[in-house]
């Protein structure tokens, strides 16, 4: 089945950088109407409307530094605690660590094994090239699911995205965007129970029709999807 409209993002718009109580702030402005504010490990992602004075970035800013201090300090530990499964050779995969194992050389493959990933690869590749290549096959697990997921909420809720694409985000599990009706989904989410992916479908085509989280959002969850805060619970561990 063709995936709809997987595709890459366009370069952004002016940027600047600020310091704000010892937060490295990275500031794009954009054609929007409101402050985005998003977390990363290492900075915070700030986008702003065009010509927004200096003063009230700061001040969005200073307003929720114990917040983003928190995410930071949560974000760093999750990368580090992945970084040690790279370590020891384990990737998760829906919901468990798995082995990955030498398959020798050959041409790229990645296939599934009683003894975990099997990564066949060529004499040269490197280290980073063969991480790559897993990553690869770990977004198009993440993709087939989607495959079958989408449509099949889609008619259940009576809501149509146009389509999605996969990306390796930092402090999002999924987005909207309802003026385009395109999701986008993180392809780390392979790394969950599926029932936590499919969490992440509903919620994001929720949005199609309630643009935030309030009372009908919520209510448009519980309708379709009862224990919809247990899932969202898993990710937040």
């Amino acid at each position: 089945m063709a995936r709809r409209g997987r595709g890459r993002e366009r370069g952004g718009p002016a940027a600047r950088t600020l310091l704000v109580d010892g937060l490295e702030v990275r500031v794009t402005y954009k054609p929007i109407r409101h402050l985005y504010l998003r977390v990363r490990a290492d900075h915070v992602a700030l986008s702003a409307p065009l010509r927004t004075p200096e003063v009230r970035l700061r001040e969005a800013v200073v307003q929720r530094r114990g917040w983003i201090r928190t995410h930071q300090a949560a974000l760093r530990s999750a990368e580090a605690a992945r970084g040690e499964a790279v370590a020891r050779g384990e990737v998760p995969l829906w919901g468990r660590p798995t082995p990955v194992v030498d398959g020798g050389t050959g041409r790229w493959a990645v296939r599934e094994d009683p003894a975990g990933l099997v990564v066949i690869a060529p004499a040269s590749a490197s280290p980073e090239s063969r991480r790559a290549a897993l990553d690869r096959w770990l977004a198009r697990q993440v993709a087939d699911r989607l495959d079958d997921l989408l449509p099949a909420w889609e008619a259940r809720m009576g809501l149509r995205a146009t389509g999605y694409r996969l990306r390796a985000m930092t402090s999002r599990w999924g987005s909207c965007s309802r003026r385009t009706g395109r999701l986008t989904f993180n392809t780390r989410l392979v790394g969950y129970d599926p029932a936590v992916l499919e969490y992440v479908v509903v919620h994001e085509l929720a949005h199609l029709a309630q643009a935030g989280h309030g009372p009908g959002f919520q209510a448009l969850m519980s309708r379709h999807l009862p224990d919809w805060r247990a899932r969202r619970a898993q990710l937040r561990r």
